[in-house]
This record gives C-alpha cells, structure tokens and sequence, in this order.
C-alpha cells in the first residue's frame, strides 16, 4: 500500500531553533505529520543505537553522556586517540572506552 502525501505549508509553528516545521497530510488517514520532529526524533534514535552498539555502554550510561565525555589521549610518537569517559554507575568507577572510528563518526555526526 502506498501513502500519499500533500504538502502544507507552515503554520506559523516554529522549533527551538528558529526554523519552520514542515507539516504534511496523509491523504489517507487524514492525519498531519510534523515531518520536521519526525526526523530530529528518527536522528536521535539512530545516533542512540550507534552509540549503545559500537561502544557496550549501558542505556543509563549513554543518557548521562555529555560534550565532556569526549576527551583525547596523545601518545608519545603523536597519535591522537578519542576517548570516551562513562559515569559511574554499576561499578561506581568510571571507565575510559577507547572510540573506534565508527563511534567517533556518530559522535561527531551530533555536533
């Protein structure tokens, strides 16, 4: 079955950032679709599932990460290595992840 959609101009409704959502109306359900917090919503899921697969950190783990998670290491011949610093939470330690590539590109995908 295939849908159909109509586009609708904004309404006048603006997202945090200033920008216009953009609303679409499903011919067949009759419903309206904000597709603007669909996708921001869709990106964060996706990012969240990356971050939990290629880093084994915890699901309460992930939601404490912050812009200070991120740290660097440089060992001595120069190489800069990304790090990530977990809370403490089961262990009451915090941990240093060593970030593989894939972890770095999300990572830098959200900022």
């Amino acid at each position: 079955m295939t849908r159909q959609f109509s586009s609708r101009p904004p309404q006048g409704l603006l997202c945090p950032d200033r920008t216009s959502n953009v609303r679409v109306l499903d011919l067949e359900s009759g419903r309206r679709i904000n597709v603007t917090h669909a996708e921001d919503a869709a990106f964060w899921e996706g990012v969240t599932v990356e971050v939990l697969r290629h880093s084994g950190v915890r699901i309460e783990e992930a939601l404490e990460l912050t812009h200070l998670s991120i740290r660097q290491y440089q060992r001595p011949n120069g190489e800069v290595i990304a790090l990530l610093v977990v809370a403490p939470s089961k262990s009451d330690r915090e941990r240093v992840i060593p970030m593989s590539a894939e972890l770095f590109a999300v990572v830098a995908a959200i900022g």
